[in-house]
């Protein structure tokens, strides 16, 4: 009798078990890339009064080397780029910097997909300051020093509860400096 139940028992186990092959791995810095173009941008003057504007293109590539599509939430349903902001790299000042835009976004279910093992190029022209004091003409905000630029990433297309924390989609560091 136990001759026939043992076997009948580990056919019932192997029969029962499933590989999950959509499974979602863990995501990483080493499967999912985040780089700029350059370590270093000038911001150039492109307007001279009061305050005065800067700008600079910043090419940001993602790649998304994970085995799930992965989502980068946008402001407007038909915006071509992600919605982003710019951090200030270890820093303790409680300004933000001036690059950072003022997004008054609509909601909607329409985030950019990026597609497991495919890659993303976003041309970004930077311009600031985003913010000034009207009655001084005194920009705000932070413009030169080390940051990094951050997307907003989810693992679901509805970015309920599924965003990616910060340290997954941050760029690398880089530099900013105004040109003299």
């Amino acid at each position: 009798m136990k001759r026939v139940i043992i076997p009948l028992v580990l056919l019932l186990l192997v029969s029962c078990s499933t590989v999950d092959n959509d499974t979602k791995e863990v995501i990483t810095t080493k499967n999912l890339v985040f780089q700029t173009d350059q370590s270093s941008y000038t911001a150039e003057v492109l307007e001279n009064f009061p305050p005065a504007f800067y700008g600079f293109t910043l090419i940001a590539r993602f790649e998304n080397k994970t085995n799930q599509t992965l989502y980068l939430n946008r402001c407007d349903v038909d915006s071509s780029h992600p919605r982003y902001v710019f951090k200030l790299h270890l820093t303790e000042n409680p300004q933000s910097p001036a690059h950072n835009i003022i997004f008054a976004c609509a909601g909607h279910n329409n985030p950019i997909t990026v597609k497991s093992g495919s890659v993303r190029i976003d041309t970004l022209d930077v311009r600031s300051p985003q913010m000034w004091d009207h009655a001084t003409k005194e920009p705000i905000g932070i413009f030169e020093g080390t940051f990094q630029l951050v997307y907003d990433v989810w693992t679901c297309k509805t970015g309920d509860r599924c965003d990616l924390p910060d340290s997954l989609s941050t760029s690398n560091e880089f530099e900013v400096q105004l040109a003299d």
